[in-house]
């Protein structure tokens, strides 16, 4: 049987296929994992896997400003109620398009993986690296140049199509709001939480398996937006 939200997904695919946008959908609130079909659908677009970004993580001290500039984004998007564009410590610029249902941010839609002017970017990669190897800035370097680059289309013409699918996603909440009676919808959260918890420890274990790793650095990753 077709997911139900087959139609978003070819319009998404629509979208990063015909011009070459990079999504990443944050789910703040566990609203998408509600939904299974809906978590199903979204899966490609729920996990920030850039090559560049996944090498700068691979440091616990830029992970967790990683995990810092996460806040921030999700701080802004709260202060701004709307589109805006940002560049975090690492030289990646992205638009952000916030997911809101009333006055609750349920997450935001992230696109781009755009460059900076080349100064700047080799500013910030300098920075982002501080005491890190020779070997590991340039590796820096070729990933940034390699991965972070402009897209086809301008990712600002495309805002609207990405407000309509954060309209979109915001209803889904709404209606599983309606559609469930508390007594289903606590459990159902419950189980998403404890999901979550469990995709994020598998993610960090998996993004540092070469190091030691405390309970306390996992505990950080879980309770990260």
């Amino acid at each position: 049987m077709e997911n139900r939200y087959a139609p978003l997904v070819q319009f998404l695919d629509q979208l990063t296929g015909r011009c070459g946008l990079k999504l990443c959908i944050k789910d703040y609130t566990g609203f998408i994992r509600m939904d299974s079909e809906l978590f199903q659908a979204l899966l490609p677009y729920l996990t920030h896997s850039n090559p560049y970004c996944l090498h700068i993580k691979h440091d616990k001290q830029r992970f967790a400003h990683c995990v810092n500039m996460m806040k921030r984004m999700a701080g802004v998007c709260m202060e701004r109620e709307c589109s805006f564009c940002g560049t975090c410590y690492a030289g990646v610029r992205e638009w952000i398009v916030p997911i809101f249902e009333d006055s609750l941010l349920l997450g935001a839609i992230c696109a781009g993986y755009l460059p900076v002017e080349l100064e700047e970017a080799h500013s910030r990669i300098d920075r982002a690296m501080g005491d890190a190897s020779v070997a590991e800035r340039e590796r820096a370097l070729e990933l940034y140049h390699d991965y972070i680059v402009p897209n086809e289309a301008d990712v600002e013409a495309q805002l609207p199509a990405l407000q309509f699918v954060a309209s979109y996603l915001s209803s889904t909440y709404r209606f599983s709001r309606f559609t469930l009676d508390s007594k289903e919808l606590v459990p159902r959260r419950s189980a998403v939480q404890t999901r979550m918890l469990c995709q994020h420890v598998v993610d960090y274990i998996t993004l540092h398996a070469s190091e030691e790793i405390s309970v306390q650095e996992i505990a950080d990753y879980c309770l990260s937006p």
